[in-house]
């Protein structure tokens, strides 16, 4: 799944106090920042959306495992298609479809 990169602004003197105490507890502030981060994902997003993610997820690493990429520009019989985005074979395009009853997607 594709990561997304926050950035966060601190004053320095404040950063490196938190630096050094984490330091002591043998932590990173970017470890101390990624459990909150989980935490408020687990706090925050309905158990059913967190249930759908989770499919989708799994749904595309075994298709990723077992769809090999076409070379670009290649079709399915490997011939030259002048194709800008090769798909995965197999795939239908990689989006989970809308689950059923789940409160907050949007569609």
């Amino acid at each position: 799944m594709e990561q997304f990169v926050v950035p966060v602004a601190l004053e320095q003197e404040r950063w490196d106090a938190l630096q050094l105490y984490l330091n002591k507890e043998q932590a990173t502030i970017e470890a101390a920042l990624q459990q909150a981060l989980d935490e408020l994902y687990l706090k925050y997003v309905p158990l059913s959306v967190q249930e759908y993610l989770r499919l989708c997820q799994t749904r595309d690493e075994a298709e990723s495992a077992k769809c090999p990429r076409m070379g670009p520009g290649e079709n399915e019989a490997g011939e030259r298609a002048g194709v800008a985005e090769p798909p995965l074979l197999g795939h239908s395009g990689g989006q989970c479809p809308p689950p059923q009853g789940v409160e907050g997607l949007p569609v």
